[in-house]
């Protein structure tokens, strides 16, 4: 299913997950020149997604970004418009607004959400 997080389908989904690379860390001590780097492991650094979904009206707008906040927390896999998954990207933050539109002709409902992800390890 292109555009979506876990079960979750939109209309449009923006925004690329990172994948984890090794990631060192500068350390530098007060009256000592120079600095050191360590390596503190692989990371993946936080990026936030940006969905846009069309719904019938406010009610079900409401029942969807509930839905959106259920996943909070957890580790889904996200697909793109172009068929690329992101294994195992843990849900970090969501939030969600809308607001009536007309779209194709008909009054409907716009549901926006941002999110904020962090792929963990994509193997699992």
């Amino acid at each position: 299913m292109a555009n979506s997080i876990g079960a979750l389908s939109f209309d449009l989904l923006r925004g690329m997950a990172d994948e984890p690379a090794e990631a060192t860390e500068s350390w530098a001590r007060p009256g000592i020149d120079y600095q050191t780097h360590r390596r503190i492991g692989y990371r993946a650094r936080q990026i936030e997604l940006r969905t846009v979904a069309i719904v019938a009206d406010a009610t079900a707008a409401a029942v969807e970004a509930a839905a959106y906040k259920a996943v909070q927390g957890t580790s889904l896999d996200i697909i793109d418009a172009t068929g690329v998954t992101w294994a195992n990207c843990r849900v970090l933050e969501v939030r969600a607004t809308w607001r009536n539109c007309i779209y194709q002709g008909a009054a409907k409902t716009r549901l926006a959400a941002r999110w904020t992800v962090v792929q963990d390890d994509p193997a699992g």
